[in-house]
């Protein structure tokens, strides 16, 4: 009898011991997929955060950098009296050539009329409807960036956001 006792009370105690242990390896396991979960999202957002920050930074300071050569070549005689069109071509083609971040440049007259442009795309074309032409008659710098241009159909190789800079 004393042995069935004692083989019935390791028994329980055994089957007790293994339930305390599988529940509280559930706990924590469960705690701890848990924090872990939270951490790496916490992780995730704020590398999301920072890439967001860098990029947007370069952006600004490219744009910057755009806007300040588009500014000087405003100021050259050739684009200050528009009566050579075939000089503002060059004057042009020779940015872009020098400074390949261009896709187009364009040179318009008061009436929105494109006068030169590289390679010729949109010449004789009238840009008045658009906000790029309508901010630069008040004197502003825009830059805005769209999926949807009127250069759109001219950028065969890949879809592309086109930003607009006028002076």
């Amino acid at each position: 009898m004393f042995n069935s006792l004692t083989h019935s009370f390791r028994a329980r105690f055994t089957i007790t011991t293994v339930t305390i242990v599988m529940i509280l390896t559930f706990v924590l396991s469960t705690f701890i997929s848990s924090f872990s979960s939270e951490e790496i999202k916490s992780e995730i957002g704020t590398s999301l955060s920072q890439n967001a920050y860098q990029t947007s930074d370069k952006l600004e300071n490219f744009m910057w950098a755009r806007s300040g050569e588009v500014e000087l070549l405003s100021k050259l005689s050739a684009l200050k009296n528009p009566n050579n069109p075939k000089k503002i071509r060059e004057l042009v083609e020779q940015l872009r050539a020098s400074i390949p971040f261009y896709s187009w440049i364009g040179f318009m007259d008061p009436q929105g009329d494109v006068l030169a442009s590289t390679d010729g795309i949109l010449t004789g074309k009238n840009l008045s409807q658009r906000p790029v032409y309508q901010e630069a008659l008040k004197g502003h710098l825009l830059v805005m960036c769209m999926k949807r241009s009127c250069l759109q159909s001219y950028c065969h190789s890949r879809q592309t956001d086109l930003c607009d800079l006028s002076i």
